[in-house]
């Protein structure tokens, strides 16, 4: 649905299943999900002022670090604490990557900040973002 909307690329396989947009799946309604969602951090963050906040990233992995594609959603987190977890690898072979960007609110999907379980449960911080292909940072 992203791709169909044009908010994120997509190439991959066609749906096989007819009925994966069937119902209360349709793509009618995942469209209006998508969207409701968007608006709804938008105006959370305006309401909170912010017209962009800033976000963190830590990757470790073997080897060196491939090109990303095919993302729809990139999650970062608003925690430095919880990046540097990630970035911090006791492997001498590992690539480590530390990110930190200031992102525009209207690229979050998604956020810790919408319900108190979750920030009483999980202390990720997380943002779920909108994947840009022009910039493979965030």
């Amino acid at each position: 649905m992203l791709a169909e909307l044009g908010l994120a690329p997509f190439e991959g396989k066609q749906v096989r299943n007819p009925d994966l947009f069937a119902g209360s799946w349709s793509k009618r309604r995942r469209a209006e999900h998508v969207l409701h969602r968007l608006a709804f951090m938008r105006e959370l963050l305006d309401r909170l002022g912010h017209s962009s906040v800033v976000l963190y990233r830590g990757l470790s992995f073997s080897g060196q670090r491939q090109a990303r594609r095919n993302n729809s959603f990139t999650s970062a987190t608003f925690n430095l604490e919880v990046a540097m977890d990630h970035f911090c690898d006791d492997d001498p072979a590992s690539t480590c990557v530390l990110l930190r960007q200031p992102v525009p609110v209207e690229k979050l999907f998604m956020s810790y900040l919408e319900t108190e379980q979750m920030n009483r449960q999980y202390k990720e911080a997380e943002a779920v973002l909108l994947h840009d292909a022009a910039s493979d940072l965030f």
